[in-house]
């Protein structure tokens, strides 16, 4: 599916909800001091919530079941900033789908993702959510961190939680950090080879380098010298992926 021309959505996981008043659900979001909002339409019917936000229709979908176990299995590796995610998730009753689709105001991806991101706080707030879950990416992230980093948004993006990292184990000496998420912004995914022993190093600028990106767009091209670390020069590249052999992925590597 190509998210960028579809939709963009995110699931709350939470143990039950009734909707009495379905504006309270954007009660944090209107009442924001930093911007102003329009919410010019909100309808119920059954368990979901129609509305139209600053020109982007979308729907807030209660759903009477859990976040399908069958398709967390392969994303919980994305998962290892958030202690005992496993447990938490798997224990959850029901989940939230909040999808933006028809977009009359000519957002950016961009934009129209920090807005998902303010609305799904919002939303957290008022049912008490468990945790996050973004749709794209499988990006992971307990509530109370998805509202801590969406509080900060207009100063830093939240980058993890839409794409999702993890690490993969090549030998004892190295491991792979590897972009999941990405193409929501019509980008590349990354990956880079690092040693053990400055894994997380490395992955603080592979994260900067996908923040730099998703503001930016796609400017670096294949074989761009683009950084210097532990004194050796960084190349971009583009290969085949090896998590997707129908893309292209922006390798990083050493010269």
């Amino acid at each position: 599916m190509n998210y960028k021309l579809a939709r963009i959505m995110a699931f709350i996981v939470h143990n039950g909800y009734t909707i009495t008043d379905p504006l309270r659900l954007f009660d944090s979001l209107m009442k924001n001091e930093k911007e102003t909002y329009t919410l010019e339409y909100v309808a119920v019917e059954k368990n979901t919530v129609f509305f139209e936000l600053n020109g982007i229709f979308g729907f807030i979908s209660f759903v009477g079941a859990p976040y399908p176990f069958t398709q967390l299995d392969g994303t919980l590796k994305y998962a290892w900033h958030w202690p005992k995610v496993d447990e938490i998730i798997r224990n959850h009753e029901q989940q939230v789908l909040i999808n933006l689709m028809t977009d009359l105001g000519g957002h950016t991806q961009l934009e129209k993702s920090i807005l998902l991101s303010k609305l799904v706080a919002s939303v957290l707030k008022e049912i008490d959510g468990m945790g996050v879950i973004w749709a794209s990416s499988k990006a992971m992230n307990s509530k109370q961190s998805f509202i801590d980093q969406v509080e900060d948004i207009e100063e830093i993006l939240p980058i993890n939680l839409w794409v999702a990292f993890k690490f993969d184990k090549i030998s004892d000496e190295e491991s792979k950090i590897v972009s999941k998420g990405m193409e929501l912004f019509d980008l590349m995914e990354i990956e880079m080879v690092e040693n053990n022993e400055n894994l997380m190093k490395t992955f603080e600028f592979v994260y900067s380098l996908a923040d730099y990106l998703i503001r930016r767009g796609n400017i670096i091209k294949d074989g761009d010298i683009i950084d210097e670390l532990y004194g050796k020069k960084v190349v971009a590249e583009y290969i085949d992926s090896t998590e997707n052999k129908d893309c292209k992925v922006l390798k990083i590597k050493y010269l």
